[in-house]
């Protein structure tokens, strides 16, 4: 298990420094091998310790609407069910969103590094690798599971609440701590005992070593 905070702390998506790698991959991987996390990131804190962003959201800017400036770069999103409903009836639900976030993923050339489906509401830790794409990227992504889920279910209005939230994760050590957070969420909710155990979670995926094509593994093995 590695620290919440680990002690190298360098910018998520630019390095100045030519002695370490340029890919963010193998950056995530020589931070992971350095704390002999043995290839998988488990969801579980060190005693006395917290899975909790909340002290850090200080050095997590949200990004305004319609602001693309800091792309490209590394971001947290979170998309809540409008006033906190069900957004995942079943496992259909799940496997659909998996696989309209496998397509625009694709589209639109975003590497996913963390994910998570609870039932209302979804976390995506992923890396931008293009300017003014994170909100073409959440709109696609949004509208199509919103209008699979209005052909399944007696739906009117909003499926989403609001616009989702995005945060920049400007270095790092706050990288691998969301990575644990957002993988942590099933744990916390006390849906399984093992982020692993989970199936809709990237952690199970990460563990299996799976080839799914959804989550990007490169150098973190």
């Amino acid at each position: 298990m590695y620290p919440l905070y680990p002690r190298d702390v360098f910018r998520c998506g630019t390095d100045s420094e030519p002695t370490r790698p340029q890919n963010i991959f193998a950056r995530i991987s020589l931070l992971l091998s350095s704390y002999r996390v043995e290839g998988r990131i488990r969801a579980g804190s060190e005693p006395g310790q917290k899975a909790s962003l909340s002290t850090e959201r200080g050095n997590m800017p949200r990004i305004p609407r319609g602001n693309f400036a800091l792309e490209p770069g590394c971001f947290h999103i979170i998309t809540r069910g409008n006033n906190g409903m069900t957004v995942f009836q079943d496992d259909l639900d799940y496997q659909h969103y998996l696989s309209l976030l496998k397509h625009y993923k694709s589209r639109f050339q975003v590497k996913i590094l963390a994910y998570c489906l609870m039932p209302n509401h979804s976390h995506l830790l992923t890396e931008i690798t293009k300017v003014n794409t994170l909100h073409k990227f959440m709109h696609g992504l949004n509208l199509a599971y919103s209008q699979h889920y209005k052909s399944r279910y007696p739906w009117q209005g909003h499926l989403w609440q609001d616009r989702y939230k995005s945060y920049l994760i400007e270095k790092e050590k706050y990288l691998l701590t969301c990575m644990e957070y957002i993988e942590a969420n099933p744990v916390k909710a006390k849906l399984v005992l093992n982020a692993e155990d989970y199936v809709w979670c990237s952690a199970r995926e990460r563990t299996a070593g799976s080839f799914s094509g959804l989550l990007d593994l490169e150098g973190t093995n």
